[in-house]
């Protein structure tokens, strides 16, 4: 699965590779580690807004949801969402059929289990250049509020040999998009089956970090090369 990322790279940074812009008044701040659980704002870019980079929890709320209750209860389940199934769940897909979005990032933590031990690893692409997830987005409105919930999920699928290999135990990995297909992605013309294949061929570089990582905050010192 895919439950922490890294989006260190600057908001500057962001805006030039995807060639979109911020939304005005976006307090964007880069992030070393991200971890899903604290329910975070990531930044995204929706299939119908391609020119702005948004700002969406992660964990994805369905439009159906009655209650802001079962709404906490339904984002803490839907951090990920498996390609292989998200079109037929209830709760990814009206979302996977017409709601597709690109979520960046520079580099993602799993953890290896090796005999009683968890090894975490920090996992990027070539020359630690900025990516993207493919991903589903949704918007829920609280009925005793009136406000309006955009949230998002990451999409996984089996792990390929390298990722296999570090995330041992569920043996699962996020779709990764290649620049050129990317908009294929956000504009529903890129099928499942291509979709894993690429995904699948993405070339990844990894390496051991400091148990302790997540105490010492955006401090890249923590990486053991």
């Amino acid at each position: 699965m895919c439950f922490n990322i890294s989006i260190a790279k600057t908001k500057v940074k962001l805006e030039d590779k995807f060639k979109a812009q911020f939304e005005k008044g976006v307090n964007f701040q880069p992030n070393y580690f991200i971890t899903a659980f604290t329910k975070p704002q990531i930044p995204i870019i929706t299939g119908d807004n391609q020119d702005k980079i948004q700002l969406f929890n992660w964990g994805l709320i369905p439009h159906w949801v009655k209650s802001e209750e079962q709404a906490r209860d339904i984002s803490s389940m839907t951090f990920n969402s498996r390609i292989e199934t998200a079109h037929e769940k209830p709760s990814f897909r009206d979302s996977f059929k017409k709601k597709h979005c690109l979520i960046i990032a520079d580099g993602f933590f799993e953890w290896k289990t090796k005999e009683k031990n968890k090894i975490p690893h920090y996992i990027y692409k070539e020359n630690n250049e900025l990516f993207s997830f493919a991903g589903i987005w949704s918007e829920w409105v609280n009925q005793d509020t009136g406000e309006v919930n955009k949230t998002c999920s990451i999409l996984t699928h089996n792990a390929n040999e390298f990722m296999a290999e570090i995330h041992n135990t569920k043996k699962r990995q996020p779709v990764f998009l290649k620049n050129e297909n990317s908009y294929q992605w956000l504009n529903n013309k890129l099928d499942t089956k291509n979709l894993i294949q690429q995904s699948s061929e993405t070339t990844l570089s990894t390496h051991i970090i400091a148990k302790d990582f997540r105490t010492l905050g955006n401090n890249k010192s923590v990486i053991n090369k």
